[in-house]
């Protein structure tokens, strides 16, 4: 198993982050966002993440000062799994090298 973005030709995830605390309050541009949302459920590709459902989540971006110690963990546990996938313990170790003090954006999560 590889990291999806690390498999296609556009390199891009298996998710996308939308920072729902810079919604607009302009009602005219609040409602083309409504919209979009709208049509990101109609097609099954947005994930709340409610809080203990199936889809809950938790997003770690690798500017948080932690991100490191969190990648580290999670390779490692990869590494200990009963399949014990390299390839992608590699992928996450590579994101691990960026993250937290590693990367020029890091500060505390907000």
């Amino acid at each position: 198993m590889r990291l999806i973005r690390n498999i296609t030709k556009d390199h891009r995830g298996k998710y996308a982050v939308v920072r729902m605390q810079k919604l607009p309050d302009d009602p005219g541009a609040r409602a083309d966002v409504d919209f979009a949302f709208r049509m990101l459920e109609h097609h099954g590709m947005l994930e709340w993440g409610e809080p203990k459902t199936e889809g809950e989540f938790f997003v770690i971006m690798l500017k948080d000062r932690y991100a490191h110690a969190a990648l580290k963990a999670y390779g490692l546990a990869v590494l200990k799994d009963d399949a014990g996938d390299k390839a992608y313990a590699d992928d996450v170790c590579e994101l691990m090298e960026r993250a937290g003090r590693n990367s020029p954006f890091c500060k505390r999560p907000d």
